[in-house]
């Protein structure tokens, strides 16, 4: 893609780093219509919002590469995935394949998103999307149609896969890593939220993470059991970075911060929900703090 667009606009600077910044800038009304599906208006609003000011969207929004692309590609697959919970019809299953098929070819963490779509998908067999959803096709009619896409989408990627052993299967095509340590996915957390900073502001602000874990626990203690809505954004954000780290340290390192992009989405709607849920003096003060920790790290 970027190959056509600078033999139309050239190698100017400005021009090449103009498809990152069309990239980021179509993520924020995706994002909002992913929000909705979980939030109400005004705070999926709020939601664009924490995606517009956040400092990792905008530092890859400005990059040459792929990053910002990969964010609108998984967002609107989330989206087009519950739009087929919702109303299992012919074009959202079209749409929904043409933006897996680009999203696969996009970055490898992409298939980290089918990952969750089926985690949720089989733990939710019998509890539709809200009352309304599944009545015109079963679980079992949606599930051969997905198994199909996903069949579609194995072919389609095959001659990559193909040529990734038979080109790079002797050498090394990624970047060559340590494996990680535990902190990786605070570290991780924490960027996908404020950006990259020096070491040491990184570290006085992750210090105060187990206060942050202990006033979330407090919170969740209180409240009745999630919505399954809630725990599609919980396995969201927790499934890739996890995996990503087992996998790191136990097979082959491939930990970075900037590959799991893919949870960003799903996180800045898990904060938007928590600041909604909160009561009294608590929510405006959690978004007031998280507002000035946002602006302040642009």
């Amino acid at each position: 893609m970027l190959h056509g667009w600078i033999k139309i606009f050239g190698t100017g600077e400005f021009a090449v780093r103009l498809l990152s910044v069309i990239f980021g800038v179509l993520s924020l009304p995706a994002l909002y219509l992913l929000a909705r599906k979980f939030l109400e208006r005004e705070w999926a609003l709020f939601t664009v919002f924490l995606g517009a000011v956040s400092p990792f969207w905008i530092w890859y929004s400005r990059e040459i590469r792929m990053y910002s692309m990969l964010t609108l590609v998984v967002t609107l697959s989330y989206f087009l995935f519950i739009k087929i919970l919702e109303e299992p019809k012919d074009r959202w299953y079209i749409l929904y394949t043409i933006v897996n098929l680009i999203g696969i070819y996009t970055h490898y963490f992409f298939l980290y998103v089918l990952l969750v779509q089926a985690i949720f998908f089989f733990l939710t067999w019998n509890t539709p999307w809200h009352p309304a959803s599944r009545n015109s096709r079963s679980s079992k009619d949606q599930f051969q149609r997905l198994s199909i896409i996903a069949l579609l989408l194995f072919l389609a990627f095959l001659p990559w896969i193909v040529g990734l052993f038979l080109y790079h299967g002797g050498g090394s095509f990624g970047p060559n890593l340590a494996p990680p340590r535990s902190f990786n996915m605070v570290l991780t957390l924490f960027e996908s939220m404020f950006g990259y900073h020096s070491a040491a502001i990184t570290t006085v602000l992750i210090a105060l993470w187990p206060i942050a874990i202990l006033l979330i626990f407090a919170f969740l203690a209180k409240r009745n059991p999630f919505s399954p809505k809630i725990g599609f954004l919980m396995i969201g954000v927790v499934v890739p970075i996890l995996l990503t780290f087992l996998v790191s340290y136990f097979i082959i390192p491939m930990y970075l911060s900037r590959y799991l992009i893919v949870v960003t989405p799903f996180l800045y709607i898990l904060a938007v929900w928590f600041a909604s849920s909160l009561t009294g003096n608590a929510r405006p003060i959690f978004i007031g703090s998280l507002v000035a920790l946002l602006v302040g790290a642009l």
